[in-house]
This record gives C-alpha cells, structure tokens and sequence, in this order.
C-alpha cells in the first residue's frame, strides 16, 4: 500500500527542538525577527521556538487538519495570557509585541505568510524534489545563495538516539559575524566603525541560519553541494 506523505507523521522531540534552538541562535533573536516552522504537525516544535526565544514573531504552518487542530488547542492552552486573533486560516496570539501564528494551509501555497522570516524549521523526509526546489525559490533571501554547513543529529518520534538535520546558511555568513560592515562592503573595516555589540549582531542577522531537517536541498540548487541521505 502507498501512503500519501500527509499520512506519514512525525515529529522532533522537545530535546531535538532545543538544540535546535540552540543551533538558531534563538537566544539573540530580538524584536526584528522571526523564525517559521514549515509542517508544525501539532504544534510542539513552533511552540518550542516561540518559549525559547525573544523573536517577535513565529509562524507554524500546518496541512492536515487534525493536526493543526491539536497546534491550536496546544497555543490556546500555553497562551492564555496572550490576545487571541482567530482568522480563516487559523490563529494569531499577540503579547507584548511578539506574535505566534498557526495556519492550515499548504506551506507552497501561504509562502507570503513566512517568506519574510530570519529562520526556517522544516522536517522535509517525505517532500519530493519538485517540493524542496519550489520551497527554495520562495524564500528571502533567495535559498540558492545557502549552503550546507553543518548537520546535527537530533532526537525525533521515530528515532530517539537521532536522525540528521541539515543546517544552511548564507556563504557569508561567519564573516558577517565576525566582521558584519567589512564582509557587507568588501574592504578592510575602518577602526570605530562596528559600533555595538547589538548593532554586530543586527548586521549578522542578515545572515541568518535556514535550517532544513532530514533532507538537504537538491544538489542542482546549488553548484558544489551534494544531495546527501541517510
């Protein structure tokens, strides 16, 4: 019997999600980011990003409506201090701020509601090629300008002692961190001219991680990076 891959579920453990979290950064996030969880099942994992960070926003956008279903009352249950905006699609909780927002909905069709964001979570092991590529064509900054730069190897439903997940981020990123106007520029940094540790770290946002778990981009995305599985 061949399954539909809406039929195949499962999910990142909240272990998995922390270091996740961790390999994101989401501590730094602040007031101008936002992450995205592509295929938020029910929930756990977006909620995860959105308790374990300062990113003014998190978006988890979910097909199946079961599960989105079991994501909105998971929110209603561990947000009941926020505001609550339901829409069409779904929900938005609002507070100090920050907002968390859940749509049902199919994550090629809603691009316009995450493409924006800093970092994307998508558990991509069912997701044929023609998926992925069309994922990387909406994403901003565009997706063939990340490579493969690390993979973990984290605990999920179906594989307590780990399945890998694979990290992207933009080739310029570390030196982004490092030294953010140089490598914006090109040209030997003038003394005094980094300013803050904040600012240091703002300019390196624009670098920021996208993280796709399970599978990487097809290699044909970009020239040099292997598809690889496991």
């Amino acid at each position: 019997m061949e399954l539909h891959p809406e039929s195949i579920y499962g999910e990142i453990t909240a272990e998995g999600a922390a270091q996740v979290a961790a390999r994101l950064r989401l501590q730094d996030f602040g007031e101008k980011e936002a992450a995205a969880e592509l295929g938020s099942g029910a929930g756990r994992c977006a909620l995860a990003l959105l308790q374990q960070s300062q990113a003014a926003s998190i978006v988890g956008v979910e097909l199946a409506a079961a599960r989105h279903d079991a994501a909105m009352l998971l929110a209603g249950s561990c947000l009941k201090e926020w505001t609550r905006l339901d829409t069409k699609e779904g929900a938005t909780w609002f507070r100090d701020g920050r907002s968390y927002c859940l749509i049902r909905g199919d994550i090629l069709q809603t691009w316009r509601d995450w493409c924006h964001v800093t970092a994307v979570f998508t558990s991509s092991l069912c997701f044929p090629a023609a998926v992925m590529d069309t994922l990387s064509r909406q994403m901003l900054p565009h997706a063939l300008t990340f490579g493969l730069t690390d993979v973990l190897r984290c605990p999920m439903s179906w594989k307590s002692h780990g399945s890998a997940v694979y990290v992207y981020e933009l080739r310029m990123y570390r030196s982004l961190l490092e030294e953010p106007l140089a490598a914006l520029f090109g040209t030997e940094e003038p003394p005094g001219r980094l300013g803050t540790a904040t600012e240091k770290l703002r300019a390196g946002k624009l670098a920021q991680l996208l993280l796709s778990s399970l599978l990487p981009f097809c290699g044909s995305l970009e020239k040099g990076i292997k598809a690889s599985a496991f």
